[in-house]
């Protein structure tokens, strides 16, 4: 599949979906996608034996599949709204209810059945991380605002994360220090990494120190539609006015404007002063977003994702070396230094870990919430209900 000597060090990760030759062979690729999209051939536990658009999803055990599933057919309902989907969960008509239907603002009412013992919850931090962009260079090669690493080191300290986390996130996830979350196997450890706690008064005084003028007004953007950024963002806005910083929040269309190509764009043509926007976390740390040849310019028509244009040719040296490594333990120590250096420089600051949500009736066993997916079904052939 891959030429002599390719080597990866997520090599672990690649999975080829096949297609039957006795099914497919005669169909074009647009005929084989059309199929595909409502009626799948399946090396899984299910297969698909009615499809009702808009409505539901049926599923049947699949006898080719090595182990038989616990629960002999799986009907999947399309619920448009969150609160008509807590109602059926409640009154049992949904067994199961995950991320994709459920809201974290239900997250009271979650809590509240499953203490009178109606549903068991689960709420788990997912690899998606909420973050802030500073805009350190700009797209003419000029030092950008936030150019003296002291004034990002000042805006983590001014800006209350765990206020967020509480009054937003309903005190259900955690704050990020570095670009991999606490739990994955690369992390360096909390006794590497400053954790930034709010102190407004630490915050003003490294404003001062980089020369840092409080006189501008700074323009923030997110993308619009988001309650929970909306709501962050007027948390974040207050925080650094306390620290005699003023910003103008900017909400804006994800596509055609916040993530938009070009000079146009907001993160590419960056036209930001501070952005607030998502990463995943992947398999292994994403050290590359954040090296310099992955800054967006105009030379490079705009490639890459390293939006706040950052540039540390160490941290590049050691991200290269650690990506290079495939022997995991090794690489789980390479993957240390870099990932360090961004808690100091701190191109960006990790807000928190989005949240997943499962919820499912007395009865229903087996169910546990990935946090790398909101796909909750992942064990669904070791998932039952006790009649």
């Amino acid at each position: 599949i891959f030429v002599p000597g390719f080597e990866d060090s997520v090599y672990f990760t690649y999975f080829y979906g096949l297609y039957p030759a006795h099914v497919t062979g005669d169909m074009s690729i647009s005929e084989i996608r059309d199929m595909y999209s409502t009626r799948p051939m399946s090396f899984g536990p299910y297969m698909v034996q009615d499809y009702v658009p808009g409505d539901t999803l049926t599923l049947v055990n699949n006898p080719y599949f090595p182990i038989e599933p616990k629960i002999g057919t799986v009907v999947f309902k399309y619920v448009a709204d969150a609160d008509q989907l807590l109602a059926q969960l409640e009154s049992g008509e949904v067994d199961y209810a995950g991320t994709i239907g459920l809201s974290l603002d239900q997250s009271e009412r979650l809590a509240e059945l499953e203490s009178q013992g109606v549903i068991t919850a689960q709420f788990v931090p997912a690899t998606v991380w909420e973050h802030l962009d500073f805009n350190i260079t700009t797209l003419d090669g000029q030092p950008g605002p936030f150019s003296d690493v002291r004034s990002r080191q000042a805006m983590a300290y001014c800006i209350n994360r765990q206020q967020i986390i509480d009054e937003v996130m309903f005190g259900r996830t955690t704050t990020m220090n570095t670009y991999v979350p606490a739990d994955h196997p690369s992390y360096p450890g909390d006794d590497a990494l400053e954790p930034y706690e709010y102190n407004p008064e630490r915050g003003r005084q490294l404003l001062q120190e980089a020369g840092f003028d409080t006189s501008q007004t700074l323009q923030f953007y997110t993308t619009a539609g988001n309650r929970l950024r909306q709501a962050a963002s007027e948390i974040i806005q207050q925080n650094l006015a306390d620290c005699g910083v003023n910003i103008e929040l900017n909400f804006v269309d994800a596509g055609s404007v916040m993530f938009a190509g070009g000079e146009q764009g907001i993160l590419s043509g960056r036209q930001f002063d501070i952005a607030l926007y998502a990463w995943v976390s992947g398999v292994d740390p994403s050290h590359e977003l954040y090296f310099c040849d992955n800054i967006p310019t105009r030379e490079n028509n705009f490639q890459g994702q390293n939006y706040p244009g950052y540039c540390n040719p160490e941290f590049d040296r050691l991200g290269r070396i650690a990506n290079a490594e495939i022997d995991r333990e090794r690489k789980a120590e390479l993957d240390h230094e870099p990932e360090i250096i961004f808690n100091r420089d701190l191109p960006a600051l990790p807000l928190y870990q989005r949240v997943n949500i499962g919820a499912f009736r007395q009865g229903v066993t087996g169910v546990q919430v990935d946090p790398t997916s909101t796909v909750d079904l992942y064990n669904i052939w070791e998932i039952d209900i006790e009649e």
